[in-house]
């Protein structure tokens, strides 16, 4: 009888066992088969215009973000469910995680590529904020997303932020003493779940921020910071202007153009305006690639209007006769120092003044010489004077 129920104890002591490494590793509804990690970050990507084409050194830019519970989003406070549940139990309050901000400023070194600077930042490990001290075993759950408006702009500036809603489950048994183990986390984006863990950090010797990185995580919050070209009003990004000269020139000549946006995440789907000559309905400008062709007569000009610096942009004047073209081109305000005899001008816009400038000029050629086109007419001539002199040259000398 004593071994019997010696055997019982044992068998249930396994149980018990059995069901403490289970409660550990139960997944939460959406987590099921993901393993939780002990390393969660919250990453930021930043989009600005490269320094060539905006003085951001002086500016700080400030991001925050919001965990659900917080005054006025009830709807999506922490909520706590028991291992082996899915009942939320409402008596159990989760911990309260606080993130920190992360700021973004002109120094940081980022990387550029095609008139945009990418910067990546990242957080601490989440786990750390959070404190279970009396706190029952079981998953947590957080509703994390980001705060909008958390930068005062100027003229022309704009930034957008990111609208994702990502759900942070945090898994809690106990030890043997009864104390708080987190025994790792998920996250899920929109697109299901998302690898949160940490990417290498980018040394201050190196030219680093604060809290920067090489590359963000997929538990990342994107933002876009962009400024008008041209003018803070945007209602000149890019003027092109046309001036004929010369003798021959006619007021009624037409002369024709392309001028095309590059692909850039400062400009995205957007359709912008290309007003010519002050007409009312403007010709569309994507900033795809793709070549969009107009046409001006001398003193007439084209104006782009509400493109971000940082775009890059390529104008190329396509047909222009017999006159001879030459433009000046000026970017970010600063222009070219002599006229170039070709017919493109393209760059990156920046915040002041782009202009391209194009002057075509036909003048009458005088002939100062003799002709190349007509020289086998004159060495004819000349050969046929030479064998009349000596025609009249012999015959002379055959009277003496």
């Amino acid at each position: 009888m004593k071994k019997l129920l010696g055997k019982i104890v044992a068998f249930a002591s396994v149980l018990s066992l059995a069901f403490v490494a289970t409660e550990t590793v139960l997944a939460a509804p959406g987590d099921e088969g993901e393993a939780p990690v002990n390393d969660i970050r919250l990453s930021k990507t930043f989009h600005t215009p490269d320094k060539d084409s905006v003085d951001l050194k002086d500016k700080t830019f400030t991001f925050r973000f919001k965990v659900g519970g917080e005054p006025g989003d009830e709807k999506n406070k922490p909520t706590f469910t028991p291992h082996g549940s899915d009942v939320v139990d409402d008596k159990v309050v989760a911990p309260t995680l606080v993130i920190p901000d992360l700021v973004f400023t002109g120094t940081d070194k980022g990387t550029v590529e095609n008139g945009v600077k990418t910067t990546y930042k990242q957080t601490d490990n989440l786990f750390k904020l959070l404190d279970f001290k009396d706190k029952p075993a079981g998953v947590y759950e957080y509703t994390i997303t980001e705060e909008a408006d958390t930068n005062t702009l100027g003229a022309g500036e704009e930034i957008k932020y990111d609208g994702a809603e990502y759900t942070l489950r945090v898994y809690v048994s106990r030890d043997d003493k009864g104390n708080p183990v987190v025994d790792g986390g998920t996250v899920q984006g929109p697109d299901g779940k998302v690898d949160p863990g940490p990417t290498d950090p980018i040394d201050p010797g190196e030219g680093g921020g604060d809290n920067e990185v090489v590359a963000a995580n997929g538990f990342n919050f994107v933002n876009i910071y962009t400024k008008n070209a041209g003018s803070p009003d945007g209602e000149a990004s890019l003027v092109i202007t046309k001036e004929i000269a010369g003798n021959l020139k006619n007021t009624a000549d037409e002369f024709t153009f392309t001028i095309n946006l590059g692909q850039s995440v400062l400009a995205g789907d957007d359709v912008y305006d290309l007003v010519v000559d002050g007409k009312a309905d403007p010709i569309k400008v994507k900033a795809n690639g793709t070549d969009v062709e107009f046409t001006l007569k001398g003193g007439q000009n084209a104006t782009l209007k509400g493109v971000s610096a940082g775009v890059n942009m390529t104008v190329v004047e396509t047909k222009h006769g017999d006159y001879k073209p030459s433009h000046i081109l000026t970017l970010n305000g600063d222009p070219a120092t002599e006229p170039s005899s070709t017919t493109e001008a393209s760059g990156l816009l920046g915040e002041n003044e782009n202009k391209a400038a194009y002057t075509n000029t036909w003048n009458k050629t005088t002939p100062t010489g003799v002709i190349l086109k007509n020289m086998p007419y004159v060495m004819l001539m000349l050969v046929s004077l030479g064998g009349f002199a000596f025609y009249v040259v012999s015959k002379k000398r055959r009277e003496v």
